[in-house]
């Protein structure tokens, strides 16, 4: 098995030129132009009128509904806070132990070397990833490797709890860590970025994290949430004060990739629990 390509290199696409042709095509002129803005400012007046009517409509419509349209609104934009990673692994293992061994052959290589188990099968992964295309990009170049989707939703957590904006601001400060980190980790591995910047960022990561924890230390919201949420951030940020700490950048490229498995299997649990 071929373990070094476990990123996908984004290929940095060339500038566009302007296409003069077609510019000239679209009949543009200066007279043109000036004729064109006749007439704005009144449509402009009509645009704002019309939308001072639909704001009226609709807090109207609101106080009368018992102020259960803005909630439904408020839904609606909640149902985006879902969060999916594509983890890209191989092996299924019936024994935890040949799961060990295959770990631990993934993290020599620079892998994640993350075991996770579903209905009692085991399964190691290579790395994670943000893109389902980059991890299928990274499947073909592993035989026997496959996709594994891990979508961690937060309406779960909005219905269970009255403190969304907790909730909002640990797990995007979690899943902007895990970014950061899975954005780094193919950086250096693609060799355009050097350990000393690369340490240098997940040390930016720690130092965030350190902010959240200190935030969910102080804020006032229910007790059992806030330790859900610890146990969420608390594995991310020590996987990544160890890698600023032990400062070994032979093992660089598979502790962030195994901080960036863990969080995400880490998301779902939360939202699932």
């Amino acid at each position: 098995m071929d373990y070094s390509p476990y990123y996908f290199r984004r290929e940095k696409g060339e500038k566009r030129s302007d296409d003069e042709a077609a510019y000239r095509r679209t009949g543009y002129s200066a007279g043109r132009g000036r004729k064109a803005k006749k007439g704005v400012r009144i449509e402009i007046v009509l645009v704002v009128a019309i939308f001072l009517c639909l704001v009226t409509a609709l807090i109207l419509a609101n106080v009368w509904s018992g102020e259960k349209i803005i909630a439904a609104i408020t839904s609606a934009f909640k149902d985006k806070d879902v969060y999916e990673y594509y983890v890209v692994a191989v092996g299924e293992y019936a024994d935890e132990r040949e799961a060990v061994v295959q770990a631990t052959v993934i993290r020599a290589g620079g892998g994640a070397g993350y075991i996770y188990e579903n209905n009692n099968v085991y399964s190691v992964a290579l790395a994670t990833y943000l893109s389902k295309d980059e991890a299928k990009a990274v499947c073909e170049k592993n035989e026997g490797a496959f996709v594994y989707e891990v979508k961690a939703d937060l309406n779960a957590l909005y219905d269970a709890s009255s403190d969304d904006a907790v909730i909002s601001r640990v797990v995007g400060d979690v899943a902007s860590a895990l970014r950061e980190l899975s954005e780094r980790s193919a950086d250096y591995a693609a060799n355009e970025a050097s350990a000393a910047d690369t340490l240098n960022a997940v040390t930016a990561v720690r130092n965030s994290l350190y902010a959240t924890k200190e935030y969910l230390y102080s804020v006032k919201a229910d007790a059992e949430l806030v330790d859900d949420l610890l146990t969420l951030v608390e594995p991310v940020f020590q996987g990544a004060e160890a890698v600023v700490m032990d400062n070994h950048s032979d093992e660089l490229a598979a502790a962030m990739r195994y901080i960036v498995t863990a969080g995400a299997f880490g998301l779902r649990a939360l939202c699932v629990a």
